[in-house]
């Protein structure tokens, strides 16, 4: 994702398919310049904002984006949790 335009269409799509979004904010780690967040998303899937049929499932999904202090995050990694 760069630029505020892609978030706000990731944001917009993310709360399209889980209107009842509730973001955690675990963890942030910093040394020098860089710093990596760990973020737990958790909603229930009831809208098709990210172009999936709704399965009315519980959804919980973990984000780990890192970047420059001097730049925009610049990677994600998501590692959902299968429990």
């Amino acid at each position: 994702m760069h630029g505020p335009a892609e978030f706000r269409l990731f944001a917009a799509n993310l709360r399209g398919s889980l209107p009842d979004i509730h973001i955690r904010l675990d963890d942030i780690l910093a040394e020098g310049d860089r710093v990596t967040v760990r973020i737990t998303l958790v909603g229930t899937h009831t809208g098709q904002g990210l172009g999936v049929v709704p399965t009315g499932n519980r959804v919980r999904s973990q984000l780990v984006p890192r970047g420059h202090l001097s730049s925009r995050p610049s990677e994600a990694q998501r590692s959902p949790d299968r429990r």
